[in-house]
């Protein structure tokens, strides 16, 4: 029996404000996930953002989603059917909006994985910026502050794809506990 996932009408008009890459990585991380999910956030106004932040929900208003390079997502429960906020099922859609932004050629990174701040439904390109040479930092500009002063995009992308293979390790482990 073959599983086959399709994005809500919510989902696809979220979709559509985000970034090209960002669209095709997402579509195929539904095709190869294990887990059906769905799109509760895309592109934001500034004035959702803001919203946001005075809630403490977000903690920037440099936030990748103003620029459409971000978005959150919520597992489906398999037995529900429900959007639900569970690790577990969590990390199974990230570790495929991991391998799906590899098999494309477009790194994301997973805010499950931030120290500062965990934000399990949050996925954002990882991108070459023009004020970047290979294998530089990026130029701090005056008055600029970056919120991961050490993601230089080659070694973040080869940073996501450890992390990818740790969590699919993570993954099994998770299995092999849950079994008991």
């Amino acid at each position: 029996m073959t599983k086959y996932f399709r994005f809500s009408k919510r989902s696809e008009d979220g979709l559509q404000t985000l970034h090209p890459q960002l669209q095709l990585v997402a579509r195929h991380a539904l095709k190869i996930s294990r887990v059906d999910f769905t799109i509760i956030s895309a592109r934001r106004t500034i004035q959702e953002q803001r919203k946001l932040v005075a809630q403490g929900k977000s903690k920037t208003m440099r936030s990748r989603h103003l620029k459409g390079e971000a978005l959150d997502f919520a597992p489906i429960h398999p037995t529900t059917g429900k959007g639900v906020f569970d690790r577990n099922l969590a990390i199974e859609v990230a570790v495929a909006f991991m391998d799906a932004g590899q098999t494309l050629e477009c790194p994301v990174k997973w805010g499950g994985m931030w120290l500062n701040f965990e934000d399990i439904p949050h996925i954002e390109m990882i991108r070459h910026s023009p004020d970047r040479g290979e294998g530089q930092r990026p130029k701090q500009r005056v008055g600029q502050g970056y919120e991961n002063p050490r993601e230089n995009d080659d070694q973040a992308a080869r940073d996501a794809a450890n992390r990818a293979a740790s969590i699919k390790a993570s993954r099994a482990v998770l299995s092999v506990k849950g079994a008991r």
